[in-house]
């Protein structure tokens, strides 16, 4: 069966949404999720259901020597679907995965508006990487959402539940050749490593150890997520119109609830921080002086201290601007 978006996705949406704007690549998984999405829209066509606009959205970082030429083939691979492509370009700070990730999410932001659905084709494997990636960076144990708010319009991975192998039939039975990138097999960068070395051996050893992971991971973002929900409250009287930490909030409050509030505010805009550098965060916010110290540099994206309030920051500004913070991201 193709892997329709459904209950968590494209038909979860209550009312439907406006515009759904599918991440295309045009790799394997992506072009099986867009395959889907285009079989199931026209399904509710033909039942004469209100459809979406639907768009691909096609991202140029400008590192690779073929970016231009998978572009090209993406679009020709959308417009053979009927599907309009967007074209995104973004600056990368520096050449590595996290910093086009943060250029990527922050592009996505800044393109949906209110009532959009953002469609990603992160799939089981690609949870299972990010999992073992966090556990080895030290910053806990999380699954990747299947569905969380990003700038105006929502984000989804609706098959996240399906194998890459299950994606990929998808693709071949239709007779479409995607994009490949060979930067997926070449074990210097981390998370090639993880899926080409890591999982398997893992695997060998102690068969089932990434299927526990991801379980372990999934009960983990559940209390993350019920955590997050009652700090809400306190979180919003503490955050200003400007997205502005005030740092009164942390102040006074015993270890656990200052860190759990910190990494609330971070979580939406960096992702996981690791518990010793979240300490080191908060020792530095309340010892920081009222104007324009530098507490960090996370993912490419600096935090930094104004009248009582941290900010993160794209660049290097004046103190004086904290009004022109980069929005962060989330996987």
């Amino acid at each position: 069966p193709l892997p329709c978006p459904r209950a968590r996705g494209l038909a979860g949406a209550a009312p439907p949404p406006r515009r759904c704007l599918v991440v295309f690549s045009g790799g394997a998984d992506s072009t099986a999720l867009l395959l889907g999405t285009v079989l199931l829209r026209a399904a509710w066509q033909a039942e004469g259901r209100r459809v979406p606009v639907l768009q691909a959205l096609h991202v140029h970082h400008g590192l690779a020597a073929a970016a231009d030429d998978w572009a090209a083939r993406a679009r020709a691979i959308a417009l053979g679907l009927g599907v309009p492509v967007l074209d995104l370009r973004v600056r990368v700070q520096g050449r590595s995965e996290t910093a086009a990730r943060v250029a990527r999410y922050e592009a996505f932001s800044r393109v949906l508006r209110d009532g959009d659905l953002l469609l990603l084709g992160h799939h089981a494997e690609d949870d299972a990487e990010t999992v073992r990636l966090d556990v080895l960076r030290g910053a806990g144990v999380r699954a990747m959402p299947a569905r969380r708010a990003l700038g105006a319009g929502t984000l989804v991975r609706p098959v996240l539940g399906l194998g890459h192998a299950a994606l990929a039939a998808v693709v071949d039975v239709a007779g479409i050749a995607p994009v490949v990138d060979p930067a997926n097999a070449d074990a210097a960068h981390a998370r090639s490593l993880v899926r080409h070395r890591v999982l398997p051996l893992a695997d060998s050893h102690w068969p089932g150890v990434t299927r526990r992971l991801r379980q372990l991971a999934r009960a983990q973002s559940e209390r993350d997520a019920a955590l997050a929900l009652l700090l809400q409250p306190l979180l919003r009287r503490g955050v200003g119109d400007d997205g502005g930490l005030q740092l009164g909030l942390l102040r006074g409050q015993p270890l656990p609830v200052a860190r759990a509030l910190l990494s609330a505010w971070l979580m939406p805009r960096v992702g996981p921080v690791p518990l010793r550098h979240l300490d080191e965060l908060l020792r530095q916010l309340l010892t920081a002086p009222d104007t324009g110290r530098v507490a960090s540099t996370l993912r490419g994206l600096q935090l930094r201290c104004h009248r009582d309030a941290a900010y993160l920051l794209a660049h290097a500004q004046p103190a004086s601007a904290p009004d022109a913070g980069a929005r962060g991201a989330r996987r």
